[in-house]
């Protein structure tokens, strides 16, 4: 479910993209002390979401025990611990029905959350009102954290919120965890100056931006820096269908309602000023025409609150013309939609491309239905055919109907675009008829099963005039033995090829539908699949057959075309390090000398891209300080790290090919790499890579380091930098 934090206005969101790499390594204090007050607050806010929203908390029936008497007194409870909060931040989320408080003291040491359940139709809890732990959402968000970050759920737990005449919000909290740390936290805000001043705010915007998101609250934004103004008002409502109706204070998300200033300082540059929207008295109208709003508006800045007087107009598109798209060309690509729940239409006609985004609640027959521009996520893009015209418009509102009946699908409706044109749209796919039948009997091809139980096999048959590539996870991440249809198939990687033949002449056929049994016999490493293919000629249409499948595969022996006759000697005068991979703790090394190559994967400390002087062990310890033995040459024919190859660089293909599975290779204080290995046959590989000169990335531990720098060679010593000759650069 899309979340109203995600959709902000681009002028609002002035944090940084990612604060990690900069506070790696430290204390979560100390993190939190570094980022400015918007970076904590977002990154803090995202506890809620890491949470399980339906954590079942097991309680133990308090029993009562005999009072312990030592010296005759009585041990008196412990005094809790008083935490004054420095910054308060609240999230309503609707599909817990609860809305989420988190609380941080000023130097970040102590944080304490709340997931406070509150009534229907309302998003905020009831100033004066005392809500305790069985209020809350039983979810492991109720809970205090330490500076290190470690969390501590609540064993009990008060939460009391008041609201002073000046907008001044005072929380007064008690929580004990399971430990027995108590806590009285407490928290108040300043009250709020309103200054006498009345701005008026009104304008006419000619683009309509309004926007209904899933969660119970419509988004109003309208204006710009040509206005003077910009206003974004998020409000819930429980109307989905439209955004009029009066609101009042507390209709409006706080956290996200916001009126931007705009003005010129006194070099003529643009400044502005952003106020957030506290309190407010509106009515948004919704005419043929235009959206109006009107009313009042309380804007906070800097502790002090102005009286904001609105009349903004956004005026709709008008049907000035209308167009018809017929398109019988419908293609489906629903790729994302186990991850994002998003399906994607694509249709076109000689002049328009229509692209068609919906979030149904599932495939096939579940697509079903009609859906409303602007609800759910539902929208529409209008394009020009030709590339090159590059004209684009998207619908501003209208409604469609899906159709689906046994693999057809038909999308017809009308859209209002912001082009002042009304679209109709008959979009449809007919999913294509079986025109004939054929056997395919595919031996001895080769089998992949991955850690997650997917699968695939890829081969020829015995003749080579056949070949085959059918990819599949499991439902449900289940077992790989099972049965598998084309819901099941990775289409990218599923393909059949017929009447190959001398000259390249051969025919494609993509699959449509899939009724497979796969039998993994884990024991010998072989397969056995059967089954139907319902496939479509990626050049003829009309040729649809249906063909039968048996095929025999084998995992093969990685090394099996590792080199068993020849020795690999080969010098390198330069290589490359690739530091892409360094978080993860490897550095790939290459080297290339007109048709012979060789790989290398180092092991280094987690985020280091520098390879230090020294002897790297070749074995599969994966350790820090060691180069990865090599597992051999993947199913699909492709070199895995570490290896030494002779290779047809025009075609693109692997003479022979030597795979590091022991040995040596040392990096020398110059930077100089010598490797001294064997591969699983036996077979010497022994080469040099950079006898001559020393290169960028590869550092030493001796006091004197040289590189490669813009094409020259640099000796770096006690930070001082030297050229060739020894001129201080």
């Amino acid at each position: 479910m899309q979340k109203l934090t995600s959709l902000l206005c681009a002028l609002l969101i002035v944090l940084s993209a990612s604060a990690t790499p900069q506070f790696s390594g430290k204390r979560p204090s100390e993190v939190l002390k570094q980022m400015d007050q918007n970076q904590r607050i977002q990154f803090l806010r995202a506890k809620k979401a890491q949470s399980a929203s339906h954590f079942i908390r097991a309680t133990k029936a308090a029993t009562p025990q005999p009072m312990r008497l030592q010296n005759k007194l009585v041990d008196e409870p412990a005094v809790p611990d008083t935490v004054i909060i420095f910054n308060c931040n609240a999230t309503f989320y609707p599909e817990d029905g609860a809305v989420f408080y988190g609380l941080y003291t000023e130097d970040w040491s102590k944080s304490f959350y709340f997931s406070i359940l509150v009534e229907e139709g309302k998003h905020d809890i009831e100033n004066g009102r005392t809500y305790t732990l069985a209020d809350m959402e039983e979810s492991e968000s109720n809970s205090w954290e330490d500076e290190e970050w470690e969390s501590h759920p609540y064993a009990s737990a008060t939460f009391t919120k008041t609201l002073g005449a000046g907008y001044d919000v005072h929380i007064l909290a008690t929580v004990t965890d399971s430990l027995g740390n108590s806590f009285v936290v407490i928290y108040d805000e300043k009250p709020i100056t309103i200054s006498g001043d009345t701005v008026d705010v009104a304008f006419t915007d000619s683009i309509p931006n309004i926007e209904y998101i899933s969660d119970g609250t419509w988004l109003f934004r309208a204006g710009g820096e040509s206005f003077g103004y910009s206003v974004q008002l998020s409000y819930y409502s429980t109307n989905q269908l439209s955004c009029a109706g009066a609101y009042k204070g507390e209709d409006i998300d706080q956290n996200t309602s916001v009126i931007a200033e705009f003005y010129k300082d006194e070099a003529e540059e643009t400044q502005v000023n952003f106020a957030t929207v506290k309190d407010g008295d509106f009515v948004v109208l919704d005419t043929d025409t235009a959206f109006h709003l009107n009313g009042t508006l309380l804007g906070v800045l800097n502790d002090t609150a102005k009286v904001y007087r609105l009349n903004i107009t956004s005026s709709k598109p008008q049907a000035k013309q209308q167009v018809t798209i017929t398109a019988d060309n419908l293609s489906v690509d629903d790729y994302w939609f186990d991850y994002t729940e998003e399906v994607k239409f694509l249709a076109y006609d000689e002049t328009n491309e229509v692209e068609v985004v919906l979030y149904p609640e599932g495939l096939a027959e579940q697509m079903a239905g009609t859906y409303t521009i602007g609800l759910g996520g539902t929208r529409v893009t209008v394009r020009t055919a030709d590339p090159m015209d590059d004209v684009e418009t998207n619908a501003f509102s209208g409604s469609l109907e899906l159709q689906y009946e046994k693999g057809n699908i038909l999308i017809t409706g009308s859209v209002l675009c912001f082009d002042n044109t009304l679209y109709t749209l008959n979009l449809s796919y007919t999913k294509p008829a079986k025109s004939r039948e054929q056997v395919l009997t595919f031996e001895n091809v080769d089998l992949a099963v991955f850690d997650d139980n997917s699968w695939q096999v890829i081969g020829y048959n015995a003749e080579h005039t056949q070949y085959i590539s059918l990819a599949a996870v499991p439902a449900d991440f289940g077992e790989t033995s099972g049965t598998y249809t084309e819901k099941e198939l990775v289409a990218d990687y599923c393909y059949v090829v017929t009447d190959i033949t001398a000259g390249n002449l051969y025919k494609y056929f993509t699959v449509l539908e899939a009724n497979l049994t796969m039998n993994y016999n884990a024991a010998d490493s072989t397969a056995l699949v059967t089954g139907t293919l319902l496939c479509l000629n990626s050049e003829d249409k009309t040729d649809v057959p249906e063909f039968t499948i048996a095929i025999n595969a084998t995992i093969p022996n990685p090394y099996e075309f590792d080199e068993a006759k020849a020795d690999f000697n080969q010098q390198f005068a330069t290589f490359s390090v690739d530091p892409e991979y360094a978080d993860a703790g490897w550095l790939y090394v290459d080297a290339m000398d007109g048709n012979k190559m060789l790989g290398l994967q180092f092991y280094v400390a987690e985020g280091d891209t520098l390879l230090g002087e020294g002897t790297y062990p070749i074995n599969d310890s994966h350790e820090p300080g060691t180069v990865a033995a090599s597992p051999g040459m993947t199913p699909n024919g492709q070199l895995r790290y570490s290896y030494a190859a002779i290779v047809d660089v025009a075609q693109r293909l692997i003479n022979n090919a030597w795979f590091l599975v022991s040995g040596n290779v040392t990096i020398t204080k110059e930077g100089v790499i010598t490797v001294d290995a064997l591969n699983s046959k036996g077979k010497k590989v022994y080469c040099v890579l950079g006898a001559t000169q020393a290169i960028s990335n590869v550092n030493t531990n001796a006091a004197a380091t040289k590189r490669i720098v813009n094409g020259k060679l640099v000796i770096e010593k006690n930070g001082v930098r030297y050229d060739a000759l020894g001129t201080q650069l």
